[in-house]
């Protein structure tokens, strides 16, 4: 009789992170996170920007700031705000 594997004590493969800069009209820097959405969230839970669409993120535009993400490359993933 064959044993089986037991793979309920096994780490399980956590999801690849990136390294996104991000910069708003205040304050700027880098974060780990597995997507841009994932990004969002942490700076939002850090008080860096407000949640996507809400009525505080359009009164912080309509005041002139801007939101800014960038991946490991250098390309722009997200812009809000600003001169979009």
């Amino acid at each position: 009789m064959k044993a089986k594997t037991d793979y309920s004590n096994s780490e399980h493969l956590s999801q690849s992170t990136t390294t996104y800069r991000w910069a708003t009209d205040a304050a700027s820097g880098e974060l780990e996170a597995t997507s841009v959405d994932a990004a969002v969230a942490a700076l939002v839970a850090q008080r860096e920007w407000s949640v996507l669409d809400s009525k505080r993120e359009q009164h912080y535009i309509a005041d002139g700031a801007f939101l800014i993400i960038k991946d490991a490359d250098g390309r722009i993933v997200l812009w809000r705000g600003g001169a979009s």
